[in-house]
């Protein structure tokens, strides 16, 4: 995959990986790998709480691992304020 650097929202990776997420548009973040649709959905969100940039807003390893397990419902992460 090449990152269109044109394209504002393609040359940071954690935005250009929200705009992914949110255009479901899950196959390009896994360049062309055969994967659960709904596993993937789920590490996207977690990976995209884990960066943000207010520290208070990131879980715990503890929810972390929680939610990755499936004990806790992952609800849509904000959109990340890094350009």
């Amino acid at each position: 995959m090449e990152i269109d650097p044109s394209k504002p929202e393609e040359i940071v990776l954690i935005n250009w990986a929200y705009k992914c997420f949110i255009d479901r548009e899950f196959n390009k973040l896994v360049c062309g790998e055969e994967v659960d649709k709904k596993t993937l959905e789920n590490m996207i969100k977690v990976g995209l709480w884990c960066v943000q940039d207010e520290p208070a807003l990131r879980p715990s390893m503890k929810s972390v691992v929680m939610m990755l397990e499936g004990i806790t419902d992952i609800s849509i992460p904000p959109r990340p304020t890094s350009s």
